[in-house]
């Protein structure tokens, strides 16, 4: 029998249910499509964290994280490293961008709400299993060097450049 995935543990999904408010940044945000989290392990079993900075309208269709084009790359880039369940994906925030406003929204990161927020959901995902962090994009980036564990490497990669062009991230925040 095919196994499906059974959703995130209850704390986990309390958690979804505390999102901070992106009242004050509607117009950042496509605020109306209703938040997308995640996709993959959230039981701490994952060997790799990616890390995307927000959904687009291909996810907000299929209620997951990294699911659309850039998703389908992703994916690839899972399955050469040899994992098919082992990993867990989610964004850095919770509602889509309004793609021209994406560079208004890095001030956003470094609220103490959406920080304090970001930070507990990493260490509720996290477990001791966990090999790499792969963040896709600058806020991303941005993200997990304030809120991912230093002992974790963070690898920075940008879903549109050529993989040669990956650039290796400090961990230390």
């Amino acid at each position: 029998m095919v196994q499906f995935d059974p959703g995130p543990p209850p704390e986990v999904s309390d958690h979804f249910e505390k999102v901070p408010s992106y009242a004050p940044h509607r117009d950042l945000f496509w605020y109306d499509w209703g938040p997308i989290f995640y996709r993959g392990r959230l039981d701490r079993s994952a060997r790799l964290l990616c890390v995307a900075s927000d959904p687009g309208p291909t996810e907000r269709i299929a209620g997951r994280t990294l699911v659309g084009d850039a998703g389908q790359r992703v994916q690839g880039f899972i399955s050469k490293l040899g994992l098919t369940h082992s990993y867990a994906c989610v964004n850095v925030y919770a509602y889509a961008l309004l793609p021209s406003r994406s560079m208004s929204a890095i001030p956003i990161l470094s609220e103490p709400e959406q920080q304090s927020w970001r930070n507990e959901l990493f260490s509720m995902i996290i477990g001791s299993d966990l090999q790499a962090i792969v963040a896709f994009g600058l806020q991303a980036r941005i993200a997990t060097r304030s809120s991912c564990p230093p002992s974790v490497p963070i690898v920075c990669w940008s879903i549109r450049a050529c993989p040669r062009r990956r650039e290796r991230a400090c961990a230390s925040s």
